[in-house]
């Protein structure tokens, strides 16, 4: 039983700074994307490209079976190296996120931020 405390002291302390970092980088846009993993996708596009947008952060909020992803590259037709994609939160200059899985079960819920002048 205390290692139970502990390990949910642990998630705890986990989830308040994955919360503070997200509120504290510069992103003032997001968009949340669900993907059906019944369906194989081979680098397939999320779809959140827009022209001149370059994304800063991606949230990987959930992920019911085996994904991974790679990003576009500013300024640059290459993509990135292959991401596996565990629950979480990374910081990346990107312009695309290309989806590769096997049909599966369950979804994935990604959150793609930006920052826009306003």
């Amino acid at each position: 039983m205390v290692e139970d405390k502990l390990q949910q002291s642990i998630l705890d302390e986990l989830r308040s700074i994955r919360k503070t970092l997200k509120s504290q980088f510069r992103t003032n846009r997001c968009t949340t994307s669900i993907i059906d993993l019944t369906v194989a996708h081979n680098n397939t596009p999320l779809g959140v490209g827009y022209k001149d947008r370059v994304y800063l952060l991606l949230d990987v909020e959930r992920n019911d079976s085996p994904l991974t992803y790679r990003l576009g590259q500013p300024n640059s037709p290459t993509k990135s190296e292959v991401f596996t994609a565990p629950t979480g939160l990374f910081f990346h200059e990107y312009t695309e996120v290309y989806i590769t899985n096997a049909a599966a079960i369950g979804i994935a819920v990604i959150l793609t931020g930006w920052y826009e002048n306003e």
